[in-house]
């Protein structure tokens, strides 16, 4: 059954491109009502390309087969409210021819005019993706936010786009051409209605490389061919598929198009490559040619570079189709219509027109604040005040406001009616006055961008407004309170000036009377430190006079002293076993004796038996056996404490020829250091004889002296304690003193902000009831400036060609629109009193603008 369709395909094919080019026949608005039989073959090339495993069943055949000669005759034809019939008639054809060869009904297959075919939908990273028929539209969406979202990571640029409905089939369509073999398309419409942004995200979505001119100052046919080579080279020396997106306002020189022209016929621009480039496109395609069995000449060689070109290059022209320009150039480049898909992007659906708007409005802050009570009743008491307008008031002040999801839906729909009927405003125009003028979707995204702008700047305006009467009302209102704060405040204040000013006095007195006591009390201590100082010299000559006597005997006692340090205990030892010690010896024995004061023993004289005598001999050996304690007592010997009987005993010793050191030494070393140390000792006696009064009277004086200077010191604490007193005294009184003044500055204050106050009160104390009625009247602007914005934005957008009458007629209708939609606005709401700046205005006057309100008007536009 599904070969047996083949004939009747082709049949049915062949009587649409006849009858099609029969009765659609170019006209001067219909200039690309041309048809060929490339037409023909881009209708069996799409069925072809149809996936094989999804087309079982000649219903999936016949269907694809209705999609594709939409696609190649029914996207080129306009929809205009006059010509809406041929889209009609080719649908009827369609639905005839499906009947005549195939005995179906267009219903019986399932066929739609919204039928769509792509690749898209497979995620498999393939070569040859299934080209199959696309049924679920929301997955479909998805996946195209999802790539959309992709480019935008991608950092390609920023692509904005709303992928609504007639969007997606635009999408698809571009997507189906630039996957074709030698598929270029030419997409007519007016700007704004997203052909290069589509391009570039089915590019994106076909992983194609995008290649666009960029036009600068300057830019020449020479930059021209330089861009073309770049592109031509990517497609045929390095086989990357590559769409070349190219439009009229890209379009500096007319020859511009003569080489797109030979670009889509053969996939060359004659003479526009150098020596070094074709040697270099013969280098690279002589392997290539090779490989694939081709003789590498050059000229074979540059055919197989031509064919890659045509290949791997998709051109999509995006062109406007009004004008005479347009006209002429399909008459003398007819490769822009023979070689090129043609799909006409009709005027935005109101669908898209409210899925725009809620994308861009998405953000916008819409929510009404309620009236108060008496601005409700002020705003509905105007004359002239829209019924609407007064029931939204109400409305509004009963509910708490309007919700901004319901505002939000009520701008959009708005903007959508100021945007359709200045599209039959048009027709109008045109019609009366012979002015051609155009609404584009650009437009309507002016309009929209407008509305932000204007109502985000409005809102402000007011609320600076609004804020700075409030801060003037404000301040008069607090003048006022200060008035009554001042006057309390003075009554609290005075009475604790009065009591701190006492209080100060009386500081000041008591600090006198004590300034004087310290006074006549440091006298007393400086005159008792002069008398002490004088006593302290004293005393300190005496024990320096008693020091000196006592450092010139020291020294011959510190020598001797070093000498018993020099002594070997063990030649004392070897004294104590002398048995016939020398004389020398026996005296320095002897005085030892005396000195250590160790008694004599009773011994026989010699001389005459019957009587004893004193002998040191005996207890002067019991000292030498001990040479250690015997060292350390004369060491530490008690010099300052010797007695006078000791000196007396020792006297004899040391007037005595023998008790020279000299003399001693040659008996014994040891004896001879104790005869230095016991000379030494005698010697110190009686210069410490002379020594100790003095110290005697030194430490009289000193001990004077510290009574004296601890009563000096007992005086001078109490000085201290005195001064410390005053000292405190002072602190409190320099506080005192400073909440005086500090209590003297409020009352200053409080008199002169009282001044103020006053002078402030009474010179704008009118005026605060002239600045709350503006506030009233602002807040009733602040609830009716949405609406009031939305016919500013549209007078800005839109109304700048039309005259003043169509422009009183246009706001009115846009008004009587508001009130069905029950949208609060000013009663005059226009663009002279929406975005009026008397100062701007005034200026513009004075610079030669006439006074009038349409050419103020075009001045606000401008």
């Amino acid at each position: 059954s599904i070969r047996g369709l083949a004939n009747p395909i082709v049949s049915a094919t062949l009587d649409v491109y006849h009858t099609i080019a029969k009765e659609l026949l170019p006209t001067p608005t219909k200039s690309h009502y041309t048809f060929n039989l490339r037409d023909l073959s881009k209708v069996f090339q799409g069925v072809l390309a149809g996936d094989v495993k999804s087309l079982q069943d000649p219903a999936q055949i016949l269907k694809l087969w209705v999609h594709e000669t939409q696609r190649v005759f029914a996207d080129r034809l306009v929809t205009s409210s006059k010509e809406v019939k041929d889209r009609e008639w080719f649908q009827e054809l369609i639905k005839g021819q499906l009947k005549r060869h195939f005995e179906v009904t267009w219903e019986g297959i399932g066929a739609s005019d919204q039928l769509m075919y792509g690749d898209y939908l497979s995620q498999q990273q393939v070569e040859n993706k299934p080209y199959i028929q696309i049924t679920d539209i929301e997955r479909l969406r998805k996946i195209l936010d999802e790539s959309l979202e992709d480019y935008r990571d991608m950092g390609k640029g920023p692509l904005e786009l709303v992928m609504f409905n007639n969007a997606i089939l635009h999408l698809a369509r571009i997507s189906r051409i630039i996957r074709q073999p030698y598929g270029n398309a030419l997409l007519l419409g007016v700007g704004g209605s997203g052909r290069q942004s589509l391009t570039r995200l089915a590019t994106h979505i076909a992983e194609y490389t995008l290649k666009n001119i960029e036009v600068k100052k300057g830019y020449n046919k020479f930059e021209w061919h330089k861009n073309l080579k770049e592109i031509m080279k990517m497609a045929g020396l390095d086989a990357q598929p590559t769409v070349f997106l190219f439009s009229d306002t890209q379009l500096v020189m007319e020859s511009f198009l003569e080489d797109i022209n030979n670009m889509l016929n053969s996939g060359d621009v004659p003479n526009v490559y150098d020596v070094q480039e074709i040697d270099l496109i013969h280098a690279t395609m002589r392997p290539i040619a090779q490989s694939l069995g081709i003789v590498p000449t050059k000229i074979n060689l540059f055919a197989h570079y031509v064919k890659r070109v045509r290949e791997n290059i998709h051109i999509v022209l995006c062109m406007s189709p009004f004008g005479d320009a347009f006209r002429n150039r399909l008459r003398m480049f007819p490769a822009l219509v023979t070689c090129c898909t043609i799909d006409w992007f009709d005027p935005w659906p109101d669908e898209a027109l409210r899925a725009v708007a809620r994308v861009k409005m998405d953000d916008v802050d819409f929510e009404l604040e309620p009236l108060r009570k008496e601005n409700t009743e002020t705003n509905q008491s105007q004359p002239g005040t829209p019924k609407s307008s007064q029931r939204m008031s109400s409305a509004g002040s009963a509910h708490g406001g309007v919700t901004s999801e319901d505002m939000t839906e009520k701008c959009i729909e708005m903007c959508v009616f100021i945007h359709q009927s200045v599209e039959k405003a048009n027709a109008r125009y045109l019609k009366e006055l012979r002015r051609y003028n155009y609404v584009t979707p650009l437009s309507y995204l002016e309009m929209l961008l407008t509305v932000r702008v204007l109502l985000r700047k409005k809102k402000e305006d007011l609320k600076t407004m609004k804020n700075r009467l409030f801060s003037g009302i404000d301040k008069i209102q607090k003048a006022q309170e200060e008035v009554a704060r001042n006057d309390a405040r003075l009554k609290e204040v005075q009475p604790q000036l009065e009591k701190m000013t006492r209080e100060v006095d009386e500081m000041m007195q008591k600090i006198s009377l004590d300034q004087a006591a310290a006074s006549e009390q440091r006298t007393i201590v400086k005159k008792e430190e002069a008398e002490v100082q004088v006593q302290a010299a004293e005393c300190k000559k005496m024990k320096d006079e008693a020091t000196d006597l006592l450092d010139k005997a020291l020294p011959v006692l510190r020598n001797a002293e070093k000498a018993l340090e020099k002594l070997n205990p063990a030649d004392i030892s070897e004294v104590a076993g002398y048995k016939s010690p020398t004389k020398g010896v026996q005296l320095v024995l002897c005085a030892l004796c005396v000195v250590m004061q160790k008694p004599p023993e009773k011994i026989q004289d010699p001389n005459n038996p019957s009587k004893k005598v004193d002998d040191y001999i005996g207890p002067a050996r019991q000292l030498m056996s001990k040479p250690r304690e015997l060292m350390d007592g004369m060491l530490n010997y008690d010099k300052e404490h010797i007695e006078d009987k000791v000196i007396k005993k020792i006297e004899p010793y040391i007037n005595n020829d023998q008790f020279v050191p000299e003399i001693v030494a040659k008996g014994s070393k040891a004896c001879m250091s104790i005869c230095i140390w016991i000379r030494a000792l005698y010697s110190f006696y009686f210069t410490f004889l002379d020594i100790k009064p003095k110290q005697e009277l030194v430490a009289k004086a000193e001990k004077e002296l510290a009574i004296i200077l601890k009563t000096l010191k007992e005086k001078q604490d109490s000085l201290r304690e005195l001064e410390n007193n005053i000292k405190q005294l002072e602190e409190r009184f320099q506080a005192a003193l400073e909440k005086k003044e500090s209590l003297q500055n409020q009352v200053q204050m409080c008199i002169t902000q009282r001044d103020r106050a006053f002078r402030l009160t009474g010179g704008l104390g009118g005026e605060c009831t002239r600045w709350m009625k503006e506030m009233k009247d602002i807040e009733v602007l602040e609830y009716h400036v949405i609406g009031d914005v939305l016919i500013a934005a549209g007078t800005v957008c839109y109304l700048g060609p039309f005259t003043s009458q169509f422009r009183g007629q246009l706001i009115e209708l846009w008004k009587e629109r508001l009130s069905e939609l029950e949208f609060p606005f000013s009663s005059n709401a226009q663009i002279a009193t929406t975005l009026n700046d008397q100062v701007a205005v005034r200026q513009w006057n004075l610079d030669g603008l006439p006074a009038d309100n349409l050419s103020i008007e075009n001045g606000l536009i401008m």
